[in-house]
């Protein structure tokens, strides 16, 4: 979801600027001002704290491609970019090394011949030992270890003249194309996307959501869905169980409550509401702050329009307020 959906998505909001100068802001905001182009998002992000998101958190530091994989695309783009096609075999980084084969368990010792018989023991068959190469062999395999070293060798050529050309690319561009070859990798491919463990936004175990608009959608598709449920409790059909249904009524629900006129109206108030909600979080426990909000029911003013309220911040806690979440 983050990969493939969550993250294109917030990226649209950047198609309009300058998505570069944007992700070297936010690289200089995180003290990563020479690692810009490892910036593949230019805001932080926020999640709650359900165990399957920290895990998501964790893994979107790092791209989810093979290192196999990505290694293959950056010999590929390196023959691209020099025009020299044996840079697509070149070595390249080191493929991370297999891990180290399992310990055999140690074969019990054996027991002398004289005690063996004492015992009833038989000693243990001996292998045979096997007969000496042949000369055909023998010159198979001096071929063999011949071939490996010519390979090596050629390999080595490929790879110095391969330093040569990165050195060179950085000298004349100001800038490592490993970092220029990897960003392209990023914009082509959403897993390759990483994010700094910077973005994420700290919060206390148990807060409000500072993405509350998104929340308050999905409480309003939620209520949508009970309703629908409550409605077809006594329906005949099986319509209960089959999947197709819930997708039809969450589509039915999300172009009425978002997509509709009401629905963006109270979006658009709920982003208001946001704003007060991330000022009360990040004043200090107790600290009075004044935020401005009129509250509404549906699309009736509540009260006598107030639109200024003094609350007390809760340094990353919950309100107790709940209006306020």
């Amino acid at each position: 979801m983050l990969d493939h959906h969550i993250i294109p998505e917030l990226r649209k909001c950047y198609t309009d600027g300058d998505f570069d100068q944007a992700c070297k802001d936010f690289a200089e905001l995180i003290g990563k001002p020479d690692e810009w182009r490892s910036i593949q998002f230019p805001a932080f992000l926020s999640v709650d704290s359900a165990s399957i998101h920290m895990w998501a958190k964790q893994l979107m530091t790092t791209p989810r491609v093979p290192i196999e994989q990505i290694n293959e695309k950056l010999r590929q783009r390196a023959a691209d970019e020099f025009g020299d096609a044996e840079f697509a075999t070149a070595p390249w980084q080191p493929v991370a090394p297999p891990p180290p084969a399992a310990p055999q368990p140690q074969a019990e010792g054996t027991v002398s011949a004289g005690v063996g018989a004492m015992l009833g023991f038989k000693a243990p068959a001996r292998e045979p030992t096997p007969p000496p190469p042949t000369a055909a062999e023998q010159a198979a395999a001096a071929q063999a270890r011949a071939d490996a070293a010519k390979r090596d060798r050629a390999a080595e050529v490929v790879q110095i003249k391969l330093d040569a050309q990165l050195l060179h690319y950085k000298r004349e561009n100001g800038v490592d194309f490993i970092d220029v070859a990897m960003r392209e990798l990023a914009n082509a491919d959403p897993a390759m996307r990483c994010i700094f463990p910077q973005q994420w936004m700290p919060l206390a175990k148990c807060t409000p959501d500072v993405h509350s608009p998104v929340e308050h959608m999905v409480g309003m598709i939620k209520d949508h869905l009970r309703d629908c449920i409550r409605e077809n409790l006594h329906n005949e059909d099986d319509m209960l169980f089959k999947a197709a249904t819930y997708q039809r009524w969450v589509r039915a629900a999300a172009a009425d409550k978002g997509s509709g006129e009401v629905g963006q109206q109270r979006i658009r108030r709920s982003i208001d509401k946001q704003k007060c909600i991330c000022q009360i979080l990040a004043a200090d426990k107790g600290k009075l702050v004044t935020v401005s909000h009129t509250f509404m029911h549906g699309s009736e003013t509540v009260g006598n329009k107030q639109s200024k309220h003094v609350v007390r911040g809760t340094g990353g806690e919950w309100p107790r307020d709940r209006r306020w979440s």
